[in-house]
């Protein structure tokens, strides 16, 4: 006899978010333990199909720009020789010419300030310093107890820095992959679907500024030109307001600079996503993962 219980909650939102039809929906009050396994090996099988055609979309443009680099490595190494100061003075001159009024000298710190996408001004306005009493209040009570609760009103200032990065993250992260793959030539269809999964699975959209290299390798095995895409959009968000980013994080340093061991915990927090499921954070993790991607800008 066929037993019936809830739906699976990651099956429910697919099918809340698009996984299905509304016209093609089973009945959720009716659903057999074999139905639901059968509706969530086709939804897996969908998303991996999905990931399959952007890995598809991405892959030549990723192959674009590595060609291009190469191509400009052959043009110094096989092209006239010239003294440094004026292949310095020459390489200057190109860069100026092709990124207009831009306030760097190098093509990669040009590029950065120059592409898509950016982030909202209103996003962030953060103080690199925290209120003293504040502060105060939180290195007493880690000398005192040697921990932090998240949910106290002590730790109040710096969850809000964190929540701070996640509203930033999830404009310029969910922005940036939009763009991205309408310049690499994804329909809109395959945009929507990639982004639908994506709130179910992968969580990209709201999490990439602090996913490391290593995290988005995990992630996507099979999809190096999608793990360089997604890369490249946390890179530009990071690097393109470096400094905003550390005065929103720098309480954390600060804190951690007076609170070693404070330093090497999680420091976890739970949150309900936009699905309506509890996600459960390391915040000590993420920040420092930021501060370590922020040290690599150009």
């Amino acid at each position: 006899m066929k037993n019936k219980i809830s739906v699976l909650p990651i099956v429910w939102s697919t099918l809340l978010m698009g996984g299905a039809y509304a016209s093609d929906a089973p009945d959720l009050d009716f659903i057999a333990d074999e139905e639901i396994i059968e509706i969530y090996d086709e939804t897996m099988q969908d998303a991996a199909a999905t990931r399959a055609r952007i890995e598809e979309v991405l892959k030549p443009a990723q192959e674009s720009v590595a060609a291009a680099e190469q191509e400009r490595m052959l043009n110094i190494t096989t092209g006239i020789m010239l003294p440094r100061d004026l292949f310095d003075m020459w390489q200057k001159m190109l860069v100026q010419k092709k990124f207009v009024n831009c306030p760097f000298d190098t093509a990669a710190e040009c590029d950065i300030w120059r592409t898509k996408p950016t982030i909202r001004e209103n996003l962030l306005s953060p103080e690199p310093k925290l209120v003293n009493y504040k502060l105060t209040d939180i290195n007493t009570t880690l000398n005192v107890t040697g921990k932090l609760d998240i949910n106290s009103p002590v730790a109040a200032p710096l969850l809000e820095r964190y929540k701070m990065l996640m509203r930033a993250a999830n404009a310029c992260c969910t922005d940036g992959m939009v763009y991205t793959l309408r310049r690499a030539g994804a329909s809109e269809g395959l945009i929507y679907k990639f982004m639908v999964d994506d709130a179910n699975f992968y969580g990209i959209g709201e999490r990439c500024l602090m996913m490391t290299d290593a995290d988005l390798d995990a992630e996507f095995p099979d999809e190096p030109s999608t793990v360089a895409t997604v890369s490249d959009v946390r890179n530009r968000c990071l690097c393109q307001s470096r400094q905003k980013f550390y005065d929103m994080l720098a309480p954390f340093m600060t804190v951690w600079r007076a609170n070693p061991q404070f330093a090497e915990t999680p420091f976890s927090w739970t949150y309900t996503d936009g699905l309506n499921r509890p996600v459960t954070v390391s915040i000590n993790y993420d920040v420092q993962n930021v501060l370590d991607q922020l040290a690599q800008c150009p």
